[in-house]
């Protein structure tokens, strides 16, 4: 019988600024990027401990801002880092890899390949929020879940789970690779070319970010509906 863990990761849970990095970010429109958005993603901590709580699952999580460096972008990413650290000198930048970026997708790296020593399989949620509208646009979308559609395991796994969320709360609108595609860049894409589709199913889960302006009944609720279709799946791929 095939064993499955489940790993949740949220990589925008804070917009938490380091002492020595608070000079980049005392102009007004800094601040208002650090409480937006583009500093975080506001609600996905509170969903990742909740699922995480929920499933009996491990988390792992940063709440430091993505406006320093973006822990969900590859290296050669040109979104890598954010207009107010694309200008610091290469050392500059090197430091801020070393004690932020590499620690945390190493931590990862190395929780995925203890859970796979014990396990044959592991899906890993990583957790994240959208905003409702884009560039003007009306998203609408509740819930997305993104996978690489050529990854079986994943693909099976994601209609599962959106078969059962379509059972369950049939007014919730959940949609696959949407509003972003599952093989855009990330730290799931980046994991899916480390190891085999039998073994990672790597899935990013995107909350539309009114979630975080719910009541906490409406939030639990959500959790609770996608906890119970991911518990419901027997994972026999």
């Amino acid at each position: 019988m095939t064993t499955t863990r489940i790993l949740i990761t949220c990589e925008h849970g804070g917009n938490e600024v380091p002492h020595e990095y608070t000079p980049l970010f005392t102009s007004p429109g800094a601040k208002r990027d650090l409480h937006s958005h583009r500093g975080y993603d506001p609600g996905s901590l509170h969903a990742a401990t909740q699922l995480s709580l929920k499933l009996e699952s491990p988390l792992i999580s940063s709440t430091t801002t993505r406006l320093l460096v973006d822990l969900n972008r590859s290296l050669d990413n040109p979104q890598l880092f954010s207009k107010y650290t694309r200008s610091l000198t290469q050392n500059d930048q090197a430091s801020l890899l070393k004690r932020h970026y590499h620690p945390y997708r190493k931590r990862v790296e190395a929780k995925i390949r203890t859970l796979l020593n014990c396990h044959d399989r592991v899906i890993h949620l990583s957790m994240h929020t959208f905003t409702p509208r884009f560039r003007g646009s009306h998203r609408p979308v509740d819930l997305g879940i993104l996978y690489d559609p050529a990854r079986r395991e994943e693909r099976q796994f994601c209609d599962a789970v959106g078969n059962r969320m379509a059972a369950l709360v049939p007014s919730r609108r959940v949609r696959h690779n949407e509003p972003y595609l599952g093989i855009d860049d990330g730290l799931t894409t980046y994991l899916r070319t480390q190891h085999p589709s039998q073994r990672y199913v790597g899935i990013e889960i995107e909350i539309n970010n009114r979630y975080a302006r719910w009541q906490e009944k409406q939030k639990l609720t959500l959790i609770t509906q996608l906890a119970k279709a991911i518990r419901d799946d027997s994972f026999d791929f």
